[in-house]
């Protein structure tokens, strides 16, 4: 959800991994985009999300058939995918995410990638936990909305949180991995982690 800095990079990367992608933005490309978002001056004025489909299905032949959905996913939407990834610009739109998610009977994890501060937010939530839901609500109302992300950062920050965001996706879904954690947090001038959440992913 939100194709833009950090998720254009990540959805591309999925698709390498041979994920199936739903994407969901209702913006169209602007000429700002175009320094950090897989977009090109060709798409100033296209929807994000039908440009970038494009983009994808020509860069990765295991994209298969995405879906793009030029609408912004609000309390009601209803989500058909067991994984949503959230990649936007504000809490208030995580919020929306988060009730659409828990309004669907499909989603089963959220990953949220948050950029700011000279770090790397990913949080990885298990739906089906009340407790990891409480956990991640309350982040969402601790931050403040100026704290919680940034909208222009450097395209190397945007892939770095995209291959977080994928890292863990596929340590949640790999049986073998132990230990996957619910809050981990990168510092992008040091590439050191800073901090690892409390309790490792739970199923």
């Amino acid at each position: 959800v939100g194709v833009g800095g950090v998720g254009s990079p990540t959805a591309l990367l999925l698709a390498k991994h041979g994920h199936q992608l739903t994407l969901y933005d209702p913006d169209v490309v602007e000429v700002k985009n175009v320094g950090n978002q897989l977009y090109g001056p060709a798409d100033v004025g296209d929807h994000k999300v039908m440009a970038l489909a494009s983009h994808i299905r020509e860069l990765s032949r295991g994209a298969g058939n995405i879906r793009a959905h030029k609408y912004k996913v609000e309390v009601g939407t209803v989500l058909g995918t067991p994984v949503v990834i959230a990649c936007v610009d504000s809490l208030a739109a995580r919020q929306d995410i988060l009730h659409a998610c828990v309004g669907s009977p499909e989603p089963r994890i959220l990953i949220d990638v948050r950029v700011g501060h000279g770090s790397i937010k990913v949080y990885a939530v298990n739906l089906g936990s009340p407790e990891q839901v409480m956990e991640y609500q309350a982040s969402l109302a601790g931050e403040g909305m100026a704290g919680a992300c940034i909208v222009q950062f450097e395209a190397h920050v945007a892939f770095m949180a995209a291959a977080l965001a994928v890292r863990a996706l596929g340590h949640i879904t790999d049986p073998d991995v132990q230990g996957v954690e619910r809050l981990l947090i990168l510092d992008v001038d040091t590439l050191g982690k800073v901090q690892d959440g409390p309790h490792p992913w739970t199923t």
